[in-house]
């Protein structure tokens, strides 16, 4: 198969595809090519073929003669994913795949490389994937991601004996400001305790939205009295905040439940079962509480006294 042959028949792929000499070098690059690497064919020619395709990172030319040596050691290199620098220095996503070009006597005429964009399909699969694990109204994690983070809390408390803790929120009233203002000023509210929520935690911390007005935090590498005190700056939040509807102050309150993640701990699900025990019992008791399990403070005695405990201005569940 010669060069005058391979031209045309390389034009007419959709693909981008660069034909690469024996030697390595660049012979000729398509239309589609051309565009994606910024490289005009006459500039491109003679070219090693990593000045041309410019894989970013330190792995890029590794890559690259990756290829090349498959290519030459057997028909074809499967299909790689990298980003290319351009040559007018932007990136673009691309998945790669080459074969070897052989003429009518077998003889190896050089290889093929071709090269798509697939920028667009991977911002659709990250929004795919961030719309699955994320909340549509207010953006933050939903029950689904948040279980998850949840079992890697656990397992590093295990494996590493470290201290976590987990915050469980039902809001106050606010079933009574949806039913008198409407779901739209309802909405308008659970957007913004979901900010109260981030501004009262750390940067590392989870906050998630259960569902309704119900919200969980994961608080990494927390004692339970910081854990208590990060509640209580919530609960001072929540309850601070107003709401104006025609005349009237709407105002929210919270209830809290508060288990510790440990290493000795129960599994996630039973966690998440404890916290929202303790929340029901913190709103059962009026509301505006902080309750923390019994039975998590007794398996974490070793790590915080129980009077320590009640000094913080939290509530003790039987």
């Amino acid at each position: 198969m010669g060069l005058t042959f391979q031209e045309p028949l390389l034009e007419a792929l959709p693909e981008a595809v660069v034909w690469v000499r024996p030697d390595g070098r660049v012979g000729y690059l398509n239309p589609r090519a051309a565009h994606l690497t910024g490289w005009a064919v006459g500039d491109a020619k003679g070219h090693v073929l990593s000045d041309v395709l410019r894989l970013e990172g330190d792995g890029g030319t590794v890559v690259v003669d990756e290829m090349l040596q498959q290519c030459l050691g057997t028909e074809s290199a499967g299909e790689r994913y990298a980003q290319l620098r351009r040559r007018d220095g932007e990136l673009v996503e691309l998945a790669l795949s080459g074969a070897t070009i052989r003429d009518g006597l077998g003889a190896v005429q050089g290889l093929v490389i071709s090269f798509r964009d697939i920028g667009d399909y991977l911002k659709m699969a990250r929004r795919l994937t961030y719309e699955a694990n994320h909340d549509g109204l207010t953006g933050l994690v939903n029950r689904r991601e948040a279980l998850r983070r949840l079992q890697r809390m656990v397992a590093s408390a295990k494996e590493q004996r470290t201290e976590h803790a987990l915050c469980y929120l039902d809001l106050d009233r606010f079933k009574q400001i949806n039913d008198l203002a409407g779901h739209c000023t309802g909405d308008r509210v659970l957007s913004d305790v979901a900010e109260q929520l981030h501004a009262c935690v750390r940067q590392r911390d989870t906050v998630a939205r259960l569902g309704g007005d119900e919200f969980l935090i994961l608080l990494e590498h927390c004692p339970l009295l910081q854990a208590i005190r990060i509640g209580q700056s919530i609960r001072d939040a929540v309850a601070d905040y107003n709401l104006w509807w025609r005349g009237q102050n709407l105002r929210l309150g919270v209830s809290i439940g508060v288990v510790l993640v440990h290493g000795d701990g129960p599994p996630a699900e039973q966690l998440l079962e404890l916290a929202d025990q303790a929340c029901y019992e913190a709103k059962r008791g009026g509301g505006l509480n902080i309750r923390v399990r019994a039975g998590a403070i007794e398996a974490a005695s070793a790590f915080q006294p129980q009077q320590h405990v009640r000094s913080a201005g939290a509530s003790i569940a039987g």
